[in-house]
């Protein structure tokens, strides 16, 4: 008979070599090691989401009204009101500008960046963003053809509140990125409330509401149960934020490497590993009270070596004022449907073939040799 050795085997037939080589091939294209340096290896999208607090037109005329009703009555409870809606106004908008201009000047220069889009409220009520791609010098202002039109000023000027307008900055990320070449990290800075994930500071129009309603409100002399519609109306819930995620997921493909919510409260939404989407399984909140400015990505980016994602420096540069929820998702997740089936196909054909090549042995030492007679 046709016999061959194989890598110092035992002899077998030829065709039996040829399956192994053929099986050989196959173990590496499911296995997933095959695929664990392309999937880690996609460089990462950072889209910063800011809901920052810039009154214009008639909101700034609104916010003025109702801190002139506030300061009209002297108490330590509307002193201090007064004072941080005044801090908000001067201080949200400069955070943002100063973290904007920092990965602006910062992410064009880390090899490893795949892109990066930067949206605010200001941006878009100019219909533009900021937005960076490799082959480009330095970021530079796009058109984003996104309608923020709404009847109730609050929105129109604080457009991101919305979750159908942070929906298609999402969809527009994935439009201008391909997901199938590009991991995403998604920044949102806002504010937040124990109902909402993500709201504007003041969330009354001047016209809603009167200056008696007003002050019992900050004296908290309303009992909770009575308080009116508008103290919980405006803004972004938890389900809906995870159904932007999922949309993203489910109808463009995006993988997002991380989640950064950036508002306070974010911890009392209990948000938990299995409400997160496959591709969005990382998630960090921070514990209570968000300041302005809780990390500076100066030092992210400019510490983040060359083999070492944004999202990993990210957390990398995270205290122990936040909370990690969740683990970097499986690269096997990144497989397509069809490729996670047939994840153990390799093994069951090995096998198959380990017992077929014992077979093939003991029949071929078994079969009767001829021999010469003298």
């Amino acid at each position: 008979p046709n016999l061959v050795s194989f890598a110092g085997s035992t002899w077998m037939p030829s065709y039996l070599r040829a399956l192994n080589l053929l099986f050989a091939w196959i173990v590496l294209f499911l296995s997933p090691t095959a695929h664990l340096v392309a999937a880690d290896s996609l460089p990462e999208v950072v889209i910063y989401v800011a809901n920052e607090t810039a009154p214009v037109g008639e909101e700034q005329t609104s916010y003025d009204t109702i801190i002139e009703w506030l300061s009209s009555e002297k108490s330590p409870e509307t002193e201090r009101i007064v004072a941080s809606l005044n801090l908000d106004r001067r201080q949200f908008a400069n955070a943002v500008d100063l973290e904007t201009s920092v990965l602006s000047l910062e992410i064009p220069k880390q090899p490893s960046s795949g892109g990066l889009v930067i949206v605010t409220n200001r941006l878009m009520r100019e219909g533009q963003c900021l937005q960076w791609k490799r082959l480009q010098e330095s970021v530079e202002r796009a058109p984003l053809q996104i309608d923020i039109g709404h009847e109730n000023l609050i929105l129109q000027a604080n457009p991101l509140s919305r979750a159908d307008i942070l929906a298609d900055v999402v969809a527009y990320a994935a439009k201008e990125f391909a997901p199938q070449q590009h991991h995403f990290v998604l920044i949102v800075k806002s504010h937040g409330s124990g109902s909402k994930v993500i709201t504007p500071r003041l969330a009354v129009r001047a016209s809603e509401t009167s200056r008696e309603e007003i002050l019992r409100v900050a004296r908290q002399e309303v009992p909770e149960d009575e308080l009116p519609l508008w103290t919980d109306r405006i803004g972004i819930t938890k389900p809906e934020f995870v159904n932007i995620l999922q949309h993203a997921v489910d109808q463009y493909g995006m993988h997002f490497s991380l989640v950064y919510l950036e508002a306070c409260n974010a911890t009392a939404h209990e948000f938990s590993l299995a409400e997160l989407p496959a591709h969005a399984s990382q998630l960090l909140v921070i514990r209570e009270r968000a300041n302005y400015l809780n990390l500076l990505y100066a030092d992210i980016v400019q510490q983040q070596s060359e083999d070492t994602p944004f999202s990993q420096s990210l957390l990398e540069h995270a205290s122990e004022k936040f909370v990690v929820i969740g683990e970097p998702t499986s690269v096997r997740a990144n497989w397509p449907a069809w490729k996670r089936g047939v994840y153990f196909l390799p093994l069951v054909l090995w096998v198959s073939w380990m017992i077929g090549r014992r077979i093939a042995v003991r029949n071929a030492s078994n079969r009767p040799r001829n021999v010469d007679a003298a």
